[in-house]
């Protein structure tokens, strides 16, 4: 009896510890894993912490404001991103300097930076590019792969993933253990710098000299800015510790898998779907060919002028949806023989109506000459062709590379290039005849889709008379602008003019002329260029006025 109760009660002992066991066990699983922060999580904290000051009394609030405070605006951002990469390679070193796509992309970002202070032109342009290439540099360096979902994550997700170990961090760093006297100090430093601040105060404000001087430190300091201020460079050291903190790892759900299974479209859909464009392409070009190379000439209410500006950004738009059909189709489709052959087809198509844009530009130039906007389209399209010359070769290449990620690294490199080259520079020296022996007037009508014609009407010494009307009673109106140029020894006399009047006159479809209410009177400079804005309508009339003169 004595021997079973003995027995019982070990067997109940064992039961109880092996139940409380397993509920140990059980909660310990439940338990989130101990986040360690070790010296460089600390670390980032104080780059961060540097980075939110900058930004937060440096560069918020100066945004291409006018005056001097936006004096060198672009050296306070390149300090700012310049601490940034500091962080960033100082956290993920080992890993960054293998990436040979990395180092391109940050050396235009430096290109970026340094030509806007020489040239100090496109600010907002640059200032774009800047933070969207910062980005791909992240992204390429520490993702490599699933590019444009990364991208967006970057933007959307990284930064506030980690924001919960962001605080986490800094715990972390103020946590003594069981240090008595950290603990002590801290609890000092605490109670010290109130009395500190009450202190010093009062000392101030016994020595009147002394006040003098620190009230005009603070002569424009305002509490309300300051906590703003404040407030922003706790967010941007928040964001951005967040931000390098979860490029390490990314999101799981969007990481490579081997095993994964990707949708497949049939063949046969995707050559009818390929052939029915080819043949809408083959239609266009013929027609393309016919105007272009002369064969027959436009409609006599259309010039070539006209025919070029018109249509152009649709053929990028072309261009661009052919690109984004390769990719999916590239991706999706099992690339037997004939679809490859299929896909150069969509390429060669693209190709060529890059040369129709770039013909059509080419004739826009040489009636109008060199712009900004001009050389931006033309750039673009040259960047096309090399886009398509990647994907014809991805497409017959036995290496396996991102074709998004080598067009993304070309197109920063070949933006790098653009913003290198003085624009102002290349524009004076595309004139055919010199600028000192012209002035142009640039009539702009920016909002009026009824213009269909404009023409000067000249008056000099005792010689008047209208100057031949630019596309009049055409098809299609006139789209923001029209310069009129006079050489010197053709449309006017060798001598300097001391007075120019002349006036603007405005056609319809039907060539009807507008009524325009006022004269212009210029002492007209060569080199010059008069801008003159058209404002009114067709029923009550227009009025028109110089607005500004560049040289």
């Amino acid at each position: 009896m004595e021997q079973n109760y003995n027995g019982n009660q070990n067997s109940n002992q064992n039961y109880n510890q092996n139940f409380y066991e397993n509920v140990g066990n059980y909660q310990m699983m439940q338990m989130k894993p101990q986040i360690n922060f070790d010296f460089k999580h600390r670390i980032l904290l104080a780059i961060t912490l540097v980075m939110g000051i900058i930004y937060g009394f440096m560069v918020f609030g100066y945004i291409f404001d006018a005056g001097d405070e936006s004096t060198h605006y672009f050296l306070r951002l390149a300090l700012f991103w310049g601490i940034y990469m500091i962080g960033f390679y100082y956290m993920y070193w080992e890993k960054a300097k293998k990436s040979v796509g990395g180092f391109i992309l940050l050396a235009c970002i430096i290109v970026y930076f340094v030509m806007t202070e020489i040239y100090h032109y496109n600010e907002f342009l640059n200032f774009v590019a800047i933070n969207l290439t910062l980005m791909l540099h992240a992204i390429i360096v520490m993702r490599g792969r699933k590019m444009a979902v990364e991208y967006i994550c970057g933007w959307f997700v990284y930064p506030f993933m980690s924001i919960g170990k962001f605080f986490t961090c800094i715990g972390s760093t103020f946590k003594t253990k069981n240090n008595e006297k950290s603990k002590k100090v801290i609890t000092g430093l605490l109670i010290a710098l109130p009395i500190a601040v009450i202190v010093a105060w009062l000392l101030i404000s016994s020595d009147k000299a002394m006040s003098i001087n620190i009230g005009r430190i603070f002569e424009d300091f305002s509490m309300g800015e300051f906590i703003l201020r404040l407030c922003t460079a706790f967010v941007v050291m928040m964001l951005f510790w967040s931000f390098i903190y979860s490029l390490a790892n990314g999101l799981n759900s969007f990481q490579d898998t081997q095993n994964s299974s990707r949708a497949r479209f049939d063949e046969t859909i995707v050559s009818v779907i390929i052939i029915t464009l080819l043949c809408v392409y083959c239609l266009f070009g013929l027609v393309q060919f016919t105007y272009l190379t002369g064969i027959q000439g436009l409609p006599e209410e259309l010039t070539y002028s006209e025919y070029a500006v018109n249509g152009f950004m649709e053929l990028v738009c072309v261009c661009a949806i052919n690109i984004i059909l390769y990719a999916v189709i590239n991706t999706y489709t099992e690339k037997t023989k004939k679809i490859k052959v299929l896909l150069m087809a969509i390429l060669i198509v693209t190709l060529l109506l890059s040369a129709s844009s770039g013909i059509r530009l080419y004739m826009y130039i040489d009636a109008y000459g060199l712009t900004q906007a001009r050389i931006y389209a033309a750039w673009f399209i040259i960047y096309l062709v090399v886009a398509v010359a990647l994907c014809a070769v991805r497409l017959f290449s036995k290496k396996d590379f991102s074709v998004l990620r080598v067009c993304a690294i070309t197109f920063c490199v070949w933006f790098a290039v653009l913003v290198s080259v003085n624009m102002n520079a290349v524009i004076g020296e595309s004139d055919v005849v010199p600028d000192n022996d012209k002035f142009t007037i640039c009539v702009e009508f920016e909002n009026l889709p009824e213009i269909y014609g404009v023409g000067i009407n000249y008056s000099f010494e005792e010689e008047d008379g209208l100057i031949a009307v630019q596309n009049a009673n055409s098809s299609v109106p006139l789209i923001k602008e029209e310069r009129f140029e006079f050489v010197r020894g053709e449309q006017l006399p060798e001598y300097d003019l001391k007075e120019f009047t002349f006036s603007v006159s405005l056609y319809n479809d039907e060539f009807n002329e507008a009524e325009v209410g006022n004269e212009l009177v210029i002492s007209p400079e060569y080199g010059k260029v008069y801008h003159v804005s058209i404002d009114g309508d067709w029923e009550n009339g227009y009025n028109c006025f110089v607005y500004d003169i560049t040289g």
